[in-house]
């Protein structure tokens, strides 16, 4: 106030009290977000998998069962196969058994799952204390 009795007045302004005040609450409001977004960048820097919480929890298991499943019941049609083959193998003992690479390739990629599969059982068996 001044010594008159009057208040002192607000210098004269283009825009009304308002809009400064809506202004300033933007600015406030977008510092806030920046803030918000740093963070979030800094937490994800930290541990990439920190805002993971609506990731699938299951489906990475699911998807190993079906493999799995996949893998077994191939060697099930195998073995039937090669039962299959011993019985015919008198009729065909003189002709020449041909094998692709394709063939190879598969039987080894069985060997190699029967293998990592029997590894883990093979740990559980010597560090079963029964």
């Amino acid at each position: 106030e001044k010594a008159g009795g009057k208040a002192a007045a607000s210098p004269p302004s283009r825009f009304p009290a308002t809009t400064w005040r809506e202004i300033s609450r933007q600015a406030r409001k977008n510092k806030s977000l920046k803030d918000i977004e740093e963070q979030h960048k800094k937490a994800l820097k930290e541990d990439p998998l920190v805002f993971d919480y609506d990731g699938p929890k299951y489906f990475h298991n699911l998807v190993k069962k079906v493999e799995q499943r996949k893998w077994e019941q191939e060697i099930v049609y195998e073995r039937k196969l090669v039962k299959e083959r011993s019985k015919e193998d008198h009729l065909y003992a003189d002709k020449d058994k041909f094998v692709t690479s394709a063939y190879k390739k598969k039987l080894a990629e069985q060997a190699k799952w029967m293998e990592e599969e029997r590894l883990p059982q093979l740990r559980e068996e010597k560090d079963d204390v029964s």
